[in-house]
């Protein structure tokens, strides 16, 4: 029931629809083609934030399988006081001891279920098609982070606050982003998705990070040698 809307969502969201690389790809066809200003934006806490009892209305789905696959809720959970610090009563999280953690990681889909990065692609379709009437502009997705570009940086902004908007107002939400640490302008050069875009000329070049590059080195030195 939940894949057969796959096809109904916009070809921008590249999670299911190309990966990591046709993301890039897209981000830089649009560059290519004008759209120079740049901003990235990522969902809080995305799956924890989703009311499930939304999703499974949106959904068409029963309430048994909104408990039995969405939800964590019925997790049985045990943490050790490891996993949150030596002082558990300070945590940048907001995590203040073990039953709130237990409590956290319930709410919401669940983290660990196969079906929730499908189910939260799906839902996040509708911010998609809030900012289908901000004018010129485009929109990638991969999960839950989203790349707008524009070529005017006011139209940037205005996106920026159009998308803030969608996801504080979605149907399953409220759902909020981390704060915006800068709106790349034409010629500045900015990390995403493990990949670092760096303008040269009309283009965009990209390469991997350097933490990625080694990792895929080291990848491929291994498979050489299985290989031998």
């Amino acid at each position: 029931m939940i894949s057969a809307q796959i096809d109904e969502r916009p070809w921008d969201q590249k999670l299911f629809n190309g990966g990591t690389r046709a993301a890039i790809e897209q981000i830089k066809a649009n560059h290519e083609e004008g759209y120079k200003y740049t901003c990235q934006l990522d969902v809080v806490e995305c799956y924890s934030s989703f009311n499930v009892e939304k999703v499974a209305a949106l959904l068409f789905l029963p309430e048994e399988v909104a408990d039995n696959v969405l939800s964590g809720r019925n997790y049985a959970i045990e943490l050790s006081p490891t996993i949150l610090g030596e002082d558990a009563s300070v945590q940048p999280t907001g995590i203040r001891n073990i039953e709130d953690a237990k409590e956290k990681a319930r709410r919401g889909l669940s983290t660990g279920s196969k079906v929730s990065p499908l189910v939260a692609d799906v839902m996040l379709t509708q911010v998609h098609i809030a900012l289908m009437d901000c004018g010129d502009i485009k929109v990638a997705s991969f999960a839950d982070n989203f790349i707008v570009q524009a070529a005017e940086r006011a139209m940037l902004r205005n996106l920026v606050r159009s998308l803030c908007d969608a996801l504080h107002t979605h149907p399953a939400g409220p759902l909020r982003t981390h704060k915006v640490e800068k709106m790349q302008m034409p010629f500045d050069s900015f990390e995403v998705l493990g990949y670092r875009l760096e303008p040269d000329g009309i283009r965009l070049s990209v390469s991997l990070l350097d933490q990625n590059a080694e990792a895929a080195r080291v990848l491929r030195a291994l498979s050489y040698r299985a290989l031998r």
